[in-house]
């Protein structure tokens, strides 16, 4: 939930603070679950052998070269602050991006690299012998290594990336596009129709990383092929009668197989409304058919004066005193009589 507080970013007790868009949210602490997957088992592995090579493997000299580059390299912003890297920290943000493609261990730091812009422009969805192809289209030569992630697939209104996976890395480009289906479809497997898949391209060399693109797209319908075993699915009415409007209703064909006395159309009883017959589907009254009704015009009341009220109430045999005719009077008076 929001609150009102100074900017705070992390855990504290059994709250976790953290920022959107400029404002300050607060939710309580859940201790994640350990899913043990092979990924992640990997990850650790790699962690750990990259920690233990600082102190064990490096040499004096080397750490040295480390802590010096790394203060040069600015840490990722967090409350809109930031401050130089330890040289450990270089070491493991170096090694560790290298170590999730398979690279190896770098012992001393890299010069630092300066990207150009990402080649990947789109994402687009092809479909070959009845199965879906995931291409990225590129817009020049690939020169350096390119990260591929993804996330699993979802709805179609979702509009920003969220809780992707690594892939692996881009394929060579063949006509300007990669191929990246078997990348793809081993993780998530193949994305069905209406569904919103979402890819995010980073550029790496020598560990150092580039900004993130991130490119979406909504997976079509797939065209039927002639001789498939999806050409002779059975479609429900409905759909025939969309398709054909030829094509009768179930109502309808129903009706035609009534005897001649009882079958019609809604056409013929238009047609001759003096020769009323049972038809399969109400379509309304005719005009020639509909109740008429006189309008009888109102005959406005007119009022009694205060004699007539006097001789009618005499006839009647109601009481005609001094009070019932001050009463009266006032009354004429309060009326406009």
């Amino acid at each position: 939930m929001q609150i009102l507080d100074i900017p705070k970013s992390g855990r504290r007790g059994d709250y976790v603070f953290y920022m959107r868009r400029r404002r300050l949210f607060r939710r309580r602490y859940v201790v994640p679950r350990n899913v043990r997957t092979a990924a992640r088992r990997r990850t650790r592995r790699d962690f750990g052998a990259i920690a233990r090579a600082w102190g064990g493997q490096l040499t004096e000299e080397q750490r040295r070269a480390w802590m010096a580059s790394g203060a040069k390299v600015k840490s990722h912003p967090r409350l809109w602050q930031a401050g130089p890297l330890t040289g450990e920290m270089h070491f493991q943000g170096i090694n560790n991006a290298r170590a999730r493609i398979g690279a190896e261990m770098l012992p001393w730091p890299p010069e630092p690299m300066v990207f150009g812009p990402n080649p990947v422009e789109a994402l687009l969805f092809h479909c070959v012998n009845g199965r879906l192809r995931l291409c990225l289209r590129v817009s020049g030569p690939v020169t350096e290594d390119i990260m591929v992630f993804a996330q699993a697939p979802c709805s179609a209104g979702r509009k920003k990336w969220r809780h992707g996976a690594y892939l692996g890395l881009l394929p060579a480009p063949q006509d300007g596009e990669c191929d990246i289906t078997d990348l793809y479809v081993q993780k998530y497997g193949e994305p069905e129709p209406g569904k919103k898949v979402f890819i995010r391209t980073r550029q790496q060399k020598n560990g150092w990383e580039g900004l993130d693109r991130d490119c979406g797209e909504v997976v079509g319908a797939r065209p039927v092929a002639a001789g498939s075993p999806e050409a002779g699915q059975i479609r429900s009415p409905k759909a025939e009668t969309r398709r054909n409007p030829e094509i009768r209703t179930p109502k309808a064909f129903r009706a035609s197989r009534l005897p001649g006395s009882q079958r019609c159309s809604s056409r013929m009883a238009h047609a001759n409304p003096s020769n009323p017959v049972c038809c399969a589907m109400h379509k309304g009254v005719p005009p020639e058919h509909r109740q008429t009704y006189a309008r009888v015009t109102p005959v406005p009341r007119r009022r009694r004066t205060e004699c007539e009220r006097v001789v009618r109430n005499a006839e009647s045999g109601v009481r005609n005193d001094a009070s019932s005719l001050r009463q009266g009077r006032w009354r004429e008076l309060w009326r406009g009589g």
